[in-house]
């Protein structure tokens, strides 16, 4: 047990009751002033007075002898395995024919086992003055009528066909993370286009002036935005997204 060592049933506190009974206070009384039972007193007795203070601290709880402990030579041979071949302990526990916890037990007792991988921070990039690049992207939204549909519900009885969709056309600034986005009736070139002229409209009143453009719209098969974009850049004076798309 591991506690601190001016708490009142660790070694210190336990001297005391001793002390006082060889002070000359019954066992009944020191046992009542210092919070302990006679039982408590008697149990610790035969240890302080073969080595008084050191007799009061706790013995380790391990046993004397483990008959069930994995014999030395196996034990080698995980640890040779290990640091030869680099296995983890599911395959060391496959190879030799052991249970997998075992060989892990022996591996963390050897201090083998890899600590757990380290996340490295994200390479975040960022173009350092606003406006220098505008991200366009879209996110198909399904339509929503008459309440939450059967993937909701879990029931098909009520749901209705042929809704549709609506698209969420989305412009963010690279420097500031400032965003402007609308909710559309669909991602084709003239809407795409539109959408453009107004998201640059808007970050212009924001006192942003748009540089150049990065999307991936003109790679999506169903789309045909990207010319529309592209000749709208021309005409503004913006750097097109063919030139950048990733």
């Amino acid at each position: 047990m591991h506690c601190h060592a001016n708490a009142a049933l660790t070694p210190r506190g336990r001297a005391r009751v001793f002390e006082a009974v060889e002070a000359g206070m019954t066992v009944s009384a020191a046992c009542l002033a210092f919070g302990v039972s006679r039982r408590f007193y008697y149990r610790w007795l035969p240890r302080w007075q073969a080595q008084r203070h050191a007799g009061l601290t706790d013995a380790s709880s391990r046993p004397r002898s483990s008959p069930q402990r994995l014999p030395l030579v196996d034990e080698a041979q995980i640890v040779a395995l290990r640091r030869s071949l680099g296995w983890g302990a599911d395959r060391l526990a496959a190879c030799l024919g052991l249970p997998a916890s075992t060989c892990h037990r022996v591996l963390r007792r050897h201090g083998l086992v890899t600590r757990a991988r380290t996340i490295e921070p994200a390479n975040r990039y960022e173009h350092a003055h606003p406006g220098d690049l505008l991200h366009l992207d879209t996110k198909k939204l399904g339509r929503i009528v008459g309440g939450p549909g059967h993937r909701a519900t879990g029931d098909r009885r009520k749901r209705v066909r042929g809704v549709g969709w609506e698209v969420l056309h989305v412009a963010i600034d690279d420097a500031t993370r400032l965003v402007y986005a609308e909710i559309l009736p669909d991602e084709t070139g003239a809407t795409a286009a539109a959408f453009t002229e107004r998201a640059v409209a808007w970050f212009a009143a924001q006192g942003v002036t748009v540089r150049r453009i990065l999307t991936d719209i003109q790679t999506r098969s169903r789309v045909s935005g990207a010319p529309a974009i592209g000749r709208w850049c021309e005409d503004a004076s913006v750097r097109p997204p063919s030139t950048i798309v990733v």
